[in-house]
Parts: structure tokens; C-alpha cells; sequence
């Protein structure tokens, strides 16, 4: 790949800066970059898509932008759920398991072939949004950047976000294992457990591995928990004893960002909280919210009208804010619950009211709620 040239106290101006080189920065950095502009990105990992921290499930309809070879490693039909009693449901749940590192390389790839530039192992120091201006830490000194947007794809502990005074996303942390699969695998699995808050744990099948993981509020014991899974799998025959990887992060999980759109910086991905409340689902959205950013930014620039802008936040909530918005009244309800009833085992009704895999998620006063996808 190609790299802007970096020289201490350089100064560049650009169309767009691009905050983060994940699913949403790059397919933001592609969409722009197709529409002629001027794109920049600055990237703090020193390898796209590296360390993955994610169990790297997508839906379906996203496998368009998976074209690249080695992307996609295997399909899955199923999602296989258990309640603490041991019970078990099973939904379909159609869906590709991918190479996060290489999805993401793919990205910026297909940019640089439309003329877009990227810094790796760089930081962003401040941004002076009535001016523009951007500082970049690069590893050979300081980078200005005058812009005339930015995408704000930074996770969900975004420092655009904190930069500008915005407030920060609630999250939950996780902790992953991948490890060998004693045998090939089509469904992914599942446990819901108090034990777990506001989180659960599970198992995403990769060809010969698999992505052992948990997650929960405040971080709960992780280490002991992610621990005990593993072995209960090796004990059940699932996995092997050994641990090829292990990784963790932060996802949010409060919901769309109320502010998406400020002062020419539009917040896409996880930076925007577009992430599933209940389920932690977030690279459809990424893509999606990227793609549209890139799109609404390049549609502003060309016609010198600011309203593309508000065109974006208003898509992006029509899209997820009615099934986030469900999904963040159950976390709520389900994480009071269990608040309440902390020194006994609550009713399995509970966890079946709260998560995707039953029947009960989408009920309502009777009346079905929409479904939307699972951890990624």
C-alpha cells in the first residue's frame, strides 16, 4: 500500500478526513473517494484490521463488499441458545463468518485505487472545528490537516467525540479466545446467564477454529468467566485446550449517538453507537453508516449545501433507531431485573424476553417487534 508522505510539521489540505480505518472509516474512505474527493485517513493501529477484536459474523445482505479473496471464511445457518437451566432454542439465523483483517484491508484498497491516502500508526491530537484544522501525531512528527469534513470512525470510545465535549457511549467489555474446533461447525452458540449482565457468552465457528468469548456490564470477572467457558467446551468436546489467540474491546450499548452530526463531523459505526443494544451486532451498520456518511459528505461538498448532513443523521435513525431503541428498553428492563433479584436466580421468562433467539424478544403488547441480527 501507499503511503502520504510524512514529514514533520507537513500541512495538507483535504476534502475529507477519516477518523478510524475500520468497516465504517473505510467504507466511508470508499464512497468518498468515488466521488472524486480529496480523502485522508488516520489509522492508530499499525496494521489494517489487526488485532481483530471481534467474532467476525455478518449478515447476508453485506457480502457484496466481500468480494476479495480469503474474505470469506464460512457460511452459518443457525444460532443454537442456552438458558441457565440448561434449556435450548434454536433460530435460524442465516450469515457469513469473515477475515475482519482482510475485509477492512479490502476497504482501503479499493480506496486507494480511487486516489485516497491514509497515515498508519498515527493519532489525532485535536481538531479546531471552527477553523478546520486537524493535528495528526504521525511516527515521523506532527501532520496538520485542514479539512473540510471529517468522518468520525473511531469506536466507541471516540476521541473526536471527546474532543468536541460530546458525551461518552455506555459500553460493555469483552474478552475473547480463539481456539482449535474439534470438529467443523455450522451453527453459532450462545449462553445467557446473570452471571453475565447485560452481556452472554459465545461460541462463532471459523472453518478450524472458533471465537470463544464473553461480555458484561462493568466487566464482571471476565478472565474467570471466559476461563470456565473454555473449559466447559473442552470438557464437552467442542474445542481444544489450547489458545491460539485472545483479545477483548469495548462495544457501546446505549444506543444511537443523539448528536450524529456538529460542525461539518459526521460520526458513523461504532463512534455513532450503532451498535445492537442487546446483542452487540455492529459491522452491517458500520458499513452502511460509513457508506452513507462518504455519500452525503461528497453530495454537501459538490453542491455547497450542508443539508446531505442532516440527511445522513435522518436516514440513520429511520434505518436503526426503531429496533435499537426496543432493544435498549429490554437491556434496561433486563439489567433492572436482574439488579433487583441479585441474590436469587430470576425467571427464565426474563432472559427469553431479552434476547433475539426466542420468540418472546419480538412480542409487544402482543404485537411483533423487528429482529436485527446478532453479536459480530
Amino acid at each position: 500500500m501507499n503511503f502520504l508522505p510524512q514529514s514533520p510539521h507537513n500541512r495538507l489540505a483535504v476534502d475529507v478526513l477519516i477518523i478510524g480505518l475500520g468497516p465504517a472509516g473505510g467504507s466511508a474512505m470508499l464512497a468518498a473517494a468515488s466521488k472524486g474527493l480529496n480523502v485522508v485517513a488516520v489509522e492508530r493501529k499499525s496494521v489494517i484490521g489487526k488485532p481483530v477484536q471481534c467474532a467476525e459474523f455478518i449478515p447476508v445482505p453485506i457480502s457484496p463488499y466481500c468480494t476479495a479473496p480469503d474474505i470469506i471464511s464460512q457460511s452459518v445457518s443457525g444460532m443454537i441458545t442456552t438458558l441457565p437451566s440448561g434449556a435450548k432454542a434454536n433460530a435460524a439465523m442465516q450469515g457469513l463468518i469473515i477475515n475482519r483483517a482482510c475485509f477492512d484491508e479490502s476497504l482501503v484498497t479499493r480506496s486507494l485505487a480511487q486516489g485516497a491516502s491514509y497515515y498508519m500508526d498515527s493519532h489525532l491530537l485535536s481538531v479546531n472545528t471552527s477553523q478546520r484544522i486537524a493535528l495528526v501525531k504521525t511516527p515521523l512528527g506532527l501532520q496538520q490537516i485542514q479539512y473540510q469534513f471529517i468522518i468520525a470512525a473511531d469506536g466507541p470510545c471516540s476521541r473526536v467525540a471527546k474532543l468536541m465535549g460530546l458525551p461518552a457511549l455506555e459500553v460493555i467489555k469483552t474478552q475473547q479466545y480463539t481456539v482449535p474446533l474439534i470438529k467443523p461447525l455450522t451453527d453459532t452458540y450462545v449462553w445467557l446467564s446473570k452471571a453475565l449482565p447485560g452481556g452472554y457468552a459465545w461460541l462463532f465457528p471459523k472453518q478450524d477454529k472458533a471465537h470463544v468469548g464473553v461480555g458484561a456490564v462493568g466487566g464482571c470477572h471476565l478472565k474467570y468467566q471466559l476461563q470456565r467457558l473454555h473449559e466447559q467446551l473442552t470438557v464437552q468436546g467442542f474445542v481444544s485446550a489450547n489458545v491460539v489467540a485472545r483479545t477483548g474491546g469495548k462495544i457501546p450499548v446505549s444506543g444511537i449517538r443523539s448528536t450524529l452530526v456538529k460542525d461539518r463531523v459526521l460520526f458513523v459505526g461504532d463512534a455513532a453507537g450503532l451498535t445492537h443494544p442487546i446483542t452487540g451486532a455492529g459491522i452491517a451498520s458500520a458499513v452502511a453508516s460509513g457508506d452513507m456518511a462518504g455519500n452525503a459528505v461528497a453530495d454537501a461538498l459538490h453542491s455547497g449545501d450542508e443539508t446531505p448532513l442532516m440527511d445522513y443523521a435522518e436516514e440513520v435513525q429511520e434505518l436503526y433507531g426503531p429496533a435499537y431503541s426496543r432493544a435498549l428498553l429490554k437491556r434496561r428492563y433486563l439489567l433492572q431485573q436482574l439488579q433487583q433479584n441479585i441474590q436469587r436466580e430470576p425467571q427464565e421468562s426474563l432472559f427469553r424476553s431479552s434476547w433475539i433467539g426466542f420468540k418472546s424478544y419480538y412480542q409487544c403488547g402482543g404485537q411483533p417487534l423487528m429482529s436485527s441480527g446478532g453479536m459480530e
